[in-house]
């Protein structure tokens, strides 16, 4: 994304993937000066200026809007850009309260005097008043459940908004994992079939497998998959049968993976497994794009821009 220096104004390029949920700190390429790059909650808009703030979800600069205006994620977190090591909060002093709503109700018995209690004269007589029924009470009571109500329900529109942008989100990091998956698998595969050629040519013998690098690489993106699928694994109302389709393309993209760690003893049968699998997964992908929701196709595409990696998905 693209800040200014809170110091001196300069524009500085932030790698947005870098910026941790804590926060994260940098200097300023012309004056030196360390900032802090912080994300904050929706709720906190009201506290930041029109151009201060930038969307957490792409980095673009957010306007006085109610969803990003470059990748148009509803009620967007955003990142700050401050001096200070921590984020700044804001004192709000306490409002003493001089008057109240509520009007104060007199005594409705009237006690008799010191001097009449200790004289000699009969006791003085207790009157009461008439009590007064405040008829605006209630009206006033019924416009506070009202709006506790209301507050609740925009509390509640808020958090379901807010689980269903986290999951958008989730979702296509782990879309674009199990691309990746079927992308180096394909190639590890590949290059492994034409060592395997090589080598029965020449006569020579040959252990199909791959090496220590692919093996690792091909494991770190299976363990980052599983843990994003676990942040997904409760799924909004209106993603209903999201988490199927992905299953389903993370399994196809399996069988290439498993092919490229295992190959197998035989040239033409791991050369026609490849073909089945890559196949396969080719058919997954096409399934996985058809009926899905309109939101999580819009969040894939500008996931692609980011990520490499996730285009050749959606063609």
């Amino acid at each position: 994304m693209t800040c200014n220096c809170p110091k001196c104004q300069a524009h500085i390029e932030v790698d947005l993937p870098e910026v941790a949920e804590e926060g994260s700190s940098a200097s300023c390429p012309a004056c030196n000066a360390t900032f802090y790059v912080h994300p904050e909650s929706f709720g906190g808009r009201a506290l930041r200026k029109t151009g201060e703030v930038s969307c957490a979800s792409c980095g673009g600069q957010l306007g006085p809007q109610m969803h990003c205006p470059s990748c148009g994620l509803p009620f967007p977190g955003y990142l700050v850009v401050s001096l200070s090591k921590k984020p700044l909060r804001r004192k709000v002093a306490k409002v003493k309260i001089s008057s109240s709503p509520f009007k104060k109700r007199k005594s409705s018995m009237t006690l008799p005097t010191l001097e009449a209690a200790m004289s000699q004269e009969a006791p003085a007589k207790v009157s009461f008043a008439k009590v007064k029924v405040n008829r605006k009470l209630p009206v006033l009571v019924l416009t506070v459940l009202i709006l506790v109500a209301a507050t609740a329900a925009g509390a509640s529109i808020y958090m379901k908004k807010r689980a269903e942008s986290a999951y958008v989100n989730n979702f296509v990091i782990a879309a674009y994992g199990i691309q990746v998956t079927a992308d180096r698998s394909r190639v590890v595969c590949q290059k492994i079939a034409a060592d395997w050629k090589a080598k029965t040519d020449a006569g020579q013998p040959y252990n199909p497998r791959p090496t220590l690098d692919d093996d690792r690489d091909l494991n770190q993106i299976k363990l980052k998959i599983d843990a994003t699928k676990e942040k997904i694994a409760e799924q909004p109302a209106k993603f209903k049968e999201c988490n199927d389709k992905l299953g389903r393309l993370e399994a196809a993209s399996a069988k290439m993976r498993t092919l490229a760690l295992t190959p197998g003893n035989s040239l033409p049968a791991f050369n026609d497994s490849l073909t089945k699998a890559d196949n396969g997964y080719k058919a997954a992908c096409n399934e996985f794009k058809s009926g899905l929701p309109q939101e999580l196709m819009a969040a894939l595409s500008i996931g692609a821009q980011k990520y490499r990696g996730l285009r050749p998905l959606l063609k």
